[in-house]
């Protein structure tokens, strides 16, 4: 919207593109509440989303009558053909595409989606998903790459079978010929780095170690599962949302697609890698988000690195991602930048095109060693990309940003007050004060709206996640320390 592109909003029916243009109406209502409050980001027309039906069982795309009207009223041209923007990309979303070029062309449209690269990007993302197939990519390599950090990749049934801290040792130094290392984490090679994912010392083995593995039974090997309780944690979200509450998905339903997904959960490994501990004294930036984009087998760029910022002194619970005026020293030097466009050039001869980005940590050697982490997509970083370049068309000059979720993280009922109390306190950013909250609406959540931090740094931004003005209605509150 920011930039102006049209949404496509997947509807089960008419009555569900009836509900998104209601919430999509307080969407624009409070969109101009937002702009008249601090007099940025006015002035920008919010397109029209084409409502395409999708039978959710079947994956199957069809025409509901609100994109049937649509075209009769020619939000899309008949003759003309749409060029069509992803933040991310699967074989499912690949298979939505082609379904979606046969639906438009259909119905009068003349043009073709890549479908082929499509296909094969959406093979590509689901493959490197795994880090082990990351970890594979990078010991068949012979290019000067980036420092990784030493990882064993090991099966399920080899860390189930350790017992004591001595053998897990053992099981990562004959897979890495690493030293003995004082800590581990053990992550799966599936899953994002706050799911099955624990740092485990001789120390804390005996029992984190032990829930750890009942975490792993149930959730990579799904036995003993308690789907009920996962179908809590979804119904909450299902009921959080305007758009999903009304359409009365039963709990018997998401307890079948809870159990059909835990179906797909093969082949996984688990990952063991030295903790990589950073300099002493702390106030670096740890953990970073190396973001590129590939534009052929031989060229890639960088798009921007981002310092990630986090919960919990283990950086399992991400907060959102932070921007500062000055790119960190480790990552502009020519050998880092060679090594890293290496790096994509691997995953350039696989075949992706397009973005893609690396978790890195900095060692006590003030190094980055890349984890294996790898999102062959859009991350997190891109909505905050987005606020900045919207304001910067505006004229407003952006030095730092900090995002803090897209998924309407705060939830105000009364917008109009909570404005002005943010206003009171010199939190809100505006036209006269150009730093502090930029607040936008979000449909994730009824009354819910995202919030970046622009134009301050991490001190200031402290001072003002304490402040109750601005924690009142946010979905982490009481988050008192960061952990960069």
């Amino acid at each position: 919207t920011l930039v102006g592109l049209r949404t496509l909003l997947f509807v089960t029916g008419d009555e569900h593109a009836r509900i998104y243009r209601q919430e999509l109406e307080r969407f624009r209502e409070a969109w101009t509440t937002i702009a008249d409050a601090t007099g940025v980001l006015s002035g920008i027309e919010i397109p029209e989303p084409l409502f395409v039906f999708c039978d959710v069982d079947r994956l199957k795309l069809g025409a509901s009558w609100a994109m049937l009207d649509q075209l009769r009223r020619g939000v899309l041209r008949r003759g003309s053909w749409p060029g069509l923007v992803l933040n991310q990309i699967s074989p499912t979303a690949a298979a939505f595409v082609t379904q979606l070029g046969d639906l438009l062309r259909g119905h009068g449209l003349n043009g073709t989606f890549a479908t082929e690269d499509l296909n094969r990007a959406g093979e590509l993302a689901l493959k490197y998903h795994d880090k082990a197939n990351y970890v594979d990519l990078v010991r068949s390599s012979s290019l000067p790459l980036p420092l990784h950090v030493p990882t064993a990749v090991v099966s399920v049934e080899q860390f189930l079978a350790v017992r004591r801290w001595p053998e897990l040792v053992e099981l990562y130094r004959t897979a890495t010929g690493d030293v003995e290392p004082a800590a581990v984490y053990v992550k799966s090679s599936r899953n994002s780095g706050g799911n099955i994912a624990a740092r485990l010392t001789a120390h804390n083995f005996n029992t984190r170690g032990y829930s750890l593995c009942r975490e792993v039974e149930e959730n990579v090997r799904t036995r003993n599962v308690d789907f009920t309780e996962g179908v809590r944690g979804v119904r909450v979200e299902v009921d959080a949302s305007p758009t999903l509450a009304p359409l009365g998905i039963t709990d018997d339903r998401l307890l079948r697609y809870s159990r059909e997904q835990a179906q797909r959960r093969t082949g996984i490994h688990l990952l063991i890698q030295r903790e990589i501990k950073g300099p002493a004294g702390g106030g670096h930036h740890h953990g970073i988000g190396v973001s590129w984009y590939i534009d052929s087998a031989e060229d890639a760029h960088p798009i921007v690195t981002a310092t990630q910022v986090y919960k919990d002194a283990d950086r399992h619970h991400y907060l959102g991602s932070y921007l500062g005026p000055h790119p960190l020293p480790q990552t502009q030097s020519p050998e880092f930048i060679a090594r890293v466009r290496n790096l994509c050039r691997l995953f350039a001869a696989e075949g992706w095109r397009g973005p893609i980005s690396f978790d890195a940590c900095l060692n006590e050697a003030e190094q980055y060693e890349f984890v294996y982490d790898c999102n062959p997509r859009l991350t997190a970083v891109y909505p905050m990309l987005t606020v900045c370049e919207a304001l910067r068309r505006q004229g407003v000059s952006v030095q730092q940003s900090f995002n803090l979720g897209y998924r309407g993280e705060f939830v105000w009922e009364k917008l109009d007050v909570q404005l002005q109390l943010l206003k009171k306190h010199g939190l809100l950013f505006t036209k006269d004060h150009p730093s502090g909250a930029v607040v936008l609406p979000n449909l994730s959540r009824h009354t819910g709206y995202d919030v970046t931090l622009v134009n301050l740094d991490m001190p200031m931004i402290a001072e003002v996640m304490a402040s109750r003005a601005f924690e009142q209605g946010f979905a982490n509150p009481h988050v008192d320390r960061f952990y960069l």
